[in-house]
């Protein structure tokens, strides 16, 4: 899946959605920013993209980072 079709169901979806990307789980745009402003916990990430002729901002969370729940257990 292409940078213009994440994007595309970014803007179609009200919920979070995570793409899985090697070692982490992206957001991207409205749903980075909207992570950024009520956790402050990660770096926004911004790239421009000349094939969709667009700023993209992103967030990343490694996959490890899942494997745990809130106790810190492991699953």
């Amino acid at each position: 899946m292409g940078i213009n079709e994440k994007i595309t169901e970014v803007e179609k979806h009200k919920g979070l959605i995570l793409y899985k990307e090697g070692i982490f789980y992206k957001l991207y745009n409205k749903h980075a920013m909207l992570y950024y402003v009520n956790y402050n916990e990660f770096k926004i990430n911004v790239k421009f993209y000349k094939n969709i002729n667009q700023l993209v901002y992103s967030i990343g969370f490694p996959v490890a980072s899942f494997k745990q729940n809130v106790f810190g257990s492991k699953k």
